[in-house]
């Protein structure tokens, strides 16, 4: 599990523009902000992950997995942090719901 996690956060940090802030927020969650970033760039950053996770092929011990992501999607617009974080993880648990392996969201 650590070994995933920590390859799964390498991964964000190589794949996400630098300008974005990037970070665990507990458990297997991670969180990604940009004060800049358009809503349309967000999706596509998304996108990208969401299909870069599905190909990329986690060792550890000689074991290979293979995992998928859900991800919530929100744009800030005047939210104070709290309601976008609250926004953000009722979409994450949207795309659970709807079959893993996708993105949910309001931009």
């Amino acid at each position: 599990g650590d070994a995933v996690l920590e390859a799964m956060g390498q991964l964000i940090k190589d794949e996400v523009d630098a300008s974005y802030i990037t970070g665990r927020f507990g458990g297997e969650e991670f969180v990604i902000f940009s004060a800049e970033a358009t809503a349309e760039q967000v999706l596509s950053c998304a996108q990208r992950l969401r299909s870069l996770v599905e190909q990329y092929d986690f060792s550890h011990e000689q074991q290979h997995i293979h995992l998928t992501i859900s991800l919530g999607v929100v744009s800030a617009g005047v939210l104070n942090f709290d309601e976008l974080y609250r926004q953000a993880d009722q979409f994450l648990y949207q795309a659970k719901r709807a079959g893993r392996n996708c993105i949910q969201g309001s931009t």
